[in-house]
């Protein structure tokens, strides 16, 4: 993620969060580092897949979807 200065500003360097992760069946849990975007020390998703067939997790109440380039 870029770190944002206030409102309307970002630093313009990447950090990187670190984890471990463990995947048992379709349930992807990850364990953080201490930072500022993921406030719970650990995150639980599901792999679902969407009706074109292409994978993204959901869980805590959002979706993360992978970006093709």
């Amino acid at each position: 993620y870029y770190p944002s200065t206030d409102s309307e500003n970002r630093v313009e360097q990447l950090k990187e969060i670190n984890g471990s992760w463990n995947l048992v069946d379709s349930t992807l849990t990850i364990d953080w580092q201490p930072n500022k975007v993921f406030r719970s020390k650990q995150s639980i998703y599901t792999i679902t897949r969407n009706d074109w067939g292409e994978f993204y997790l959901k869980g805590e109440d959002v979706e993360l979807h992978p970006y093709f380039w």
